[in-house]
């Protein structure tokens, strides 16, 4: 395995013999004689043995699940937002998203305590309503944000709230007798008003009284049929202008107060629920505005579920106000 000289010893040659980890080194002379010899320590480090190294096999790549992505709860578009600026907005459900206060005051006939009803989740609050046990409206709130909210301090003039599938299962208020009314004192209207109001008639033709009502100063009369203006000849009255009226979307065209009166009543069954818009509205001179006519033995025999009036002119936004409300009411 390889020959080496040393110069000592006598010369000769050395001789390595084995492998591994030691070995022997043979010193021999010329003549084949071991001169000398000793076991020696290999320096070289062995070959490491090769760790066996298992190649994974492949694998199949997991499929990820899919997490459907729940669908966001919309935003409620409140009405008052859509359509601002009313003088005046009363409602059995929330207008407005800046409004915090109630919808109405109840009094329970019992003991004659008082409770205010909230919203919850946009509608009347029928559960602390019923637990309450108290129907009778002392105020019906404005939610416009002008604070002129509808009150009735007289107990047996209060009209109640109703619960009943009227006005398509949405909570309405009743004007079921003479002298029940809700009012507001102190009203300044202006001279190109607009009005909104979902209603029914109830055992009769008396949805008329539903836009009537008000006093003009110094007392004088409105006549109970309101804001249609037409006297016994088809003459026009001239204190609350020459407003146009439409009853579920449909332009009354007629020239007389009796022909006025068939167009909102008559021609709806009772408990059909309507939407009535008056447009061009004067009301300039009114200081006094109510749900029904106030006056001794005029009375109403309806339901109302909302009404909003604005002291401007509404007519390019008439339809859609009609279909906004005809969405949420589901009336024609």
């Amino acid at each position: 395995n390889g020959v080496l000289y040393n110069p000592f010893n006598g010369g000769g040659k050395f001789y390595k013999m084995g492998f591994g980890l030691y070995y022997y080194l043979v010193q021999i002379d010329v003549n084949g004689e071991i001169l000398s010899y000793g076991i020696c320590e290999n320096s070289v480090s062995p070959t490491p043995t090769p760790t066996n190294t298992t190649t994974p096999t492949n694998t199949k790549t997991p499929t990820p699940t899919l997490t459907q992505t729940p669908t966001p709860t919309p935003t409620p578009v409140y009405f008052l937002t859509q359509f601002p600026g009313a003088s005046q907005a009363y409602s059995t459900r929330l207008l407005s998203p800046t409004y915090s206060g109630p919808s109405i005051r109840v009094r329970r006939e019992s003991d004659n305590n008082e409770l205010d009803i909230y919203f919850v989740n946009g509608e009347l609050d029928t559960t602390t309503l019923i637990n309450f046990g108290g129907y009778y409206v002392t105020t019906w709130y404005d939610q416009s944000g002008n604070n002129r909210h509808l009150t009735q301090n007289v107990a047996n003039r209060q009209p109640s709230i109703y619960l009943d599938n009227i006005i398509n299962n949405k909570p309405t208020i009743i004007f079921d007798f003479s002298y029940i009314n809700l009012s507001y004192s102190g009203f300044t209207g202006t001279n190109n008003c607009s009005e909104f109001v979902v209603a029914a008639p109830i055992g009769g033709s008396v949805l008329y009284n539903v836009i009537a009502g008000g006093y003009a100063p110094v007392g004088s009369v409105i006549r109970y049929y309101g804001y249609a203006q037409y006297n016994g000849s088809g003459a026009r009255n001239g204190n609350a202008g020459t407003p146009l009226y439409y009853s579920n979307s449909v332009l009354f065209t007629g020239t007389t107060n009796g022909q006025f009166y068939n167009y909102l009543n008559y021609n709806l069954p009772s408990y059909s629920p309507v939407i009535l818009s008056v447009i061009n509205l004067n009301l300039s001179s009114w200081d006094y505005f109510s749900t029904t006519y106030r006056q001794t033995g005029q009375g109403s025999l309806d339901v109302i579920a909302e009404r909003i009036m604005y002291p401007t002119d509404k007519s390019t936004d008439r339809i859609s106000i009609e279909n906004t409300l005809n969405a949420y009411y589901n009336i024609f």
